[in-house]
């Protein structure tokens, strides 16, 4: 009880945190210092500084490498300064566009500059825009908190919350959160073999793979992926296998919403927010995307997974009359907006009060925290 009430506490102070520096968004929270950096200028800065248009969305200033070789070079007409220089700036945030960054926070920890994970800042650039404080202010993370079911996930969650608001009140990083068998987690929930398995976000058939490989036997598997190549994959996947798996795997080429609706997938000036992918594609590709309560109405379903680039929310309303009348097990994917880090499990919350809830995070950086509900 110590331990809750201490983690509780703590959660109170990164909310507070949040609340009084605007770090909830990031976009507002950097364009409140006077001076920017961009620190690292290999594939990311080159996917992202221009398509984001980070210099004149956030008044990019300055940039920053450890390559010797960059240094004093001009990028699209910014110079790139050594590290050491800049402990000399004065009101200065560093945006850090390296893929497993832990070794360059700590060092921007240790020279007190403040940072925002690069893949952090596009995430809520590219899929839900900009959080005001209004919204912020409803949030429900200290009843999320004690809905939680085990001591184990209510720290992940704390962590977790902690690195992505308000990090000088994080005691661990990810990769000491990080477990192993995505969406498989025994301690999670118990998996059995004559499930009915939901796949959203099926991508090439990595998860219908897992799946098989952790039971003899199964009732049926339906997996959406909108993505043609990802489709073509998944399909030709499925076609390898023998027959009697074969004949109980249904693929749909489309996303999952909480209406039959027609997006353009991959355009962000077009398309919802929550239809967003990090797959980059200038002109959009039009696809469908279904209710699971209209494609799955009568079936039996005893397990949903979610990975849907931020439209987890919207699915999941799509899929309410699923929930509410068969309890089926979830893996939900909490990460892509920093908001459904309340707004999923509070939303679950309501539509079968008694699901009890495990967190886990499954890389060694922001990605892939799962929400666990049985």
């Amino acid at each position: 009880m110590v331990l809750k009430k201490e983690m509780r506490e703590r959660l109170k102070d990164i909310i507070e945190t949040a609340k009084n520096t605007k770090s909830y968004c990031k976009q507002t929270w950097v364009r409140s210092f006077e001076n920017v950096c961009v620190y690292g200028l290999g594939q990311f800065f080159k996917d992202a500084f221009a398509y984001r248009e980070l210099k004149e969305r956030l008044g990019v200033n300055y940039l920053s490498d450890s390559d010797e070789s960059k240094w004093y070079q001009t990028f699209y007409g910014i110079e790139c300064v050594p590290p050491k220089d800049l402990k000399n700036i004065q009101n200065l945030v560093v945006i850090i566009l390296v893929g497993a960054p832990k070794e360059l926070e700590e060092q921007f920890k240790a020279w007190n500059i403040p940072y925002v994970r690069g893949y952090d800042l596009v995430l809520e650039m590219a899929i839900h825009g900009e959080i005001d404080e209004v919204d912020f202010e409803k949030n429900t993370i200290l009843d999320v908190f004690e809905s939680i079911n085990s001591a184990r996930s209510k720290e992940i969650y704390v962590e977790v919350l902690a690195q992505r608001l308000a990090p000088q009140f994080s005691t661990k990083y990810f990769d000491e959160l990080c477990s192993p068998a995505t969406y498989f987690d025994h301690s999670c929930y118990e998996i059995t073999d004559n499930e009915t398995f939901v796949d959203c976000g099926a991508y090439n058939g990595d998860t219908v793979r897992d799946f098989l490989s952790v039971v003899k036997d199964f009732d049926g598997i339906y997996s959406f992926e909108m993505e043609g190549s990802n489709f073509r994959q998944l399909t030709a996947y499925v076609h390898s296998l023998e027959e009697s798996k074969r004949n109980k795997i249904y693929c749909y080429h489309a996303g999952v919403w909480d209406d039959k609706i027609t997006l353009k997938y991959g355009n962000e000036e077009t398309a919802p927010k929550e239809g967003f992918s990090l797959l980059k594609d200038e002109n959009g590709v039009e696809v469908q995307a279904v209710k699971l309560d209209d494609i799955l109405s009568g079936k039996r379903v005893t397990w949903i997974k979610m990975d849907v680039e931020g439209a987890e929310l919207k699915a999941l309303k799509g899929a309410e009359q699923i929930i509410k009348s068969q309890r089926p097990k979830l893996a939900i994917c909490i990460y892509h907006k920093i908001e459904d880090l309340w707004t999923i499990p509070t939303y679950l919350k309501s539509l079968v009060p008694d699901y009890k809830f495990e967190i886990r995070h499954h890389t060694n950086t922001l990605g892939d925290t799962v929400l666990y509900a049985h």
